[in-house]
């Protein structure tokens, strides 16, 4: 005799039972509204991604040809096999040149090399629970069709899903569902490139592969930067875009003719650069924001601020807060993001009598600023028990997001020879 699977059963609604909480007792002329919180209509837009041919004789990129995301999932299925692919491309050409008449260039000649880096991907799942007939059934489908919004209500659930995985991504070097088996990856990691607009150039946090030490450095910059003053305005973000440009040789992209870097902008920031109260805002400056916004098609319906042509702040609902604690050479950096529907880290929180402990996070990108590895599309299964009473979908696939961090000749992130050329994270006092 077959025995019965066992699935999650379509119960309750909220906190109350199906006969409790959504009896029906008299005809109700009304429709079915899905919630809908914080979307993400930035990081899924296609308009910021490029797909890169991977594979055999097509695995060589140039930066020139990427965009802000990478999309670097083989075409083919043997390469969709692969747990982990690796993305090359040739390094630049660096050795003195030969001048005058007494420097020969035979036996002088620069030896290529390429720049590697790895890409993983792990499993992802979201499953609901349905009936198929019975009271349950009438009341919830026949009056207002409530299993209609089942997947309109997976797919907003993915899309917020992909856009934590991403700025997890862009804090730790990976989404974090490759830090579950099989695959294993450390949650001890970080984006190598840090800023804080309170503290000079000189004084910006220099990278470290040992995690712990790298930790402490951002720890000590944060303390020296802590405080009113480690906010955007115009003149850190001019000096900003030079940072980025001269010594991180982060690139920017090109829209509408303009090389401009993305920075997903927390509102606190977002909303003080449009307020023209506050010292050196952009609101100061230019009080018609409609006129400035040349770049209004990058992502629809997304308020923009555009300074200097090279850089382009997008308000990010979805920014993540960071929480310093410890101290001098045991500080801990928690970040915290906004999830999935409700479910999020983010506290609110804010420094308080001078103890400048909280930040926002916001987010450079350059060109080729994430990659992105995604073997299994997303896909409906469903699931019967009961008579075929229950029947349960849900919607799977297999995805990764990985940071790309190039190492030269060994594909190793953590060698001294790596480089990370694509975002940035800014931090930002909460006060």
């Amino acid at each position: 005799m077959a025995t019965e699977l066992g699935l999650n059963t379509p119960s309750t609604l909220a906190t109350m039972t199906v006969d409790t909480g959504l009896l029906q007792t008299s005809w109700r002329d009304g429709e079915l509204y899905m919630e809908s919180l914080k979307q993400e209509p930035l990081l899924n837009s296609e308009s910021i991604i490029n797909k890169v041919e991977v594979g055999p004789g097509k695995n060589m990129i140039t930066m020139a040809e990427s965009s802000f995301i990478i999309d670097c999932t083989p075409k083919d299925k043997k390469g969709k096999a692969s747990r982990t692919i690796e993305v090359m491309f040739l390094k630049a050409l660096d050795d003195a040149p030969r001048e005058g008449n007494n420097e020969p260039m035979t036996g002088n000649e620069e030896t290529l090399r390429m720049k590697y880096t790895s890409v993983k991907a792990n499993d992802w799942a979201k499953g609901v629970a349905r009936d198929t007939y019975g009271i349950d059934f009438r009341e919830l489908q026949l009056a207002y069709g409530v299993y209609d919004k089942v997947k309109p209500l997976i797919a907003q659930y993915i899309g917020e899903l992909r856009g934590y995985y991403m700025r997890y991504a862009f804090h730790h070097k990976h989404s974090p569902n490759l830090e579950k088996a099989p695959i294993g990856e450390s949650s001890s990691a970080l984006n190598p490139n840090f800023y804080f607009p309170g503290l000079a150039l000189a004084s910006q946090p220099a990278y470290d592969p040992t995690f712990n030490t790298f930790e402490n450095y951002l720890g000590n910059a944060a303390v020296l930067a802590g405080g009113t003053t480690n906010v955007l305005t115009v003149p850190t973000i001019l000096t900003l875009i030079d940072w980025l440009r001269d010594t991180k040789y982060i690139q920017p992209d090109n829209f509408g003719g303009v090389n401009t870097y993305l920075m997903m902008t927390s509102p606190d920031e977002f909303f003080r650069m449009r307020d023209p109260s506050q010292e050196n805002s952009w609101g100061r400056y230019y009080r018609d924001i409609a006129a400035t916004d040349n770049l209004g098609k990058i992502v629809p319906a997304v308020p923009k601020i555009q300074i200097a042509e090279e850089m382009v702040l997008v308000r990010d609902p979805r920014a993540a807060e960071v929480t310093l604690s410890g101290s001098l050479s045991d500080y801990n950096f928690a970040f915290k993001y906004d999830k999935y529907g409700r479910a999020t880290s983010k506290t609110g929180a804010r420094g308080s009598s001078g103890a400048y402990t909280q930040f926002n996070s916001n987010i450079v990108l350059g060109k080729g600023a994430l990659c992105k590895y995604e073997p299994e599309m997303p896909h409906y299964e469903e699931q019967s028990d009961r008579f075929d009473k229950n029947n349960n979908i849900g919607l799977f696939g297999a995805v990764g997001y990985y940071l790309p961090i190039w190492d030269v000749d060994s594909g190793d992130a953590l060698a001294s020879t790596a480089q990370q050329e694509s975002s940035c994270i800014v931090l930002t006092s909460r006060f």
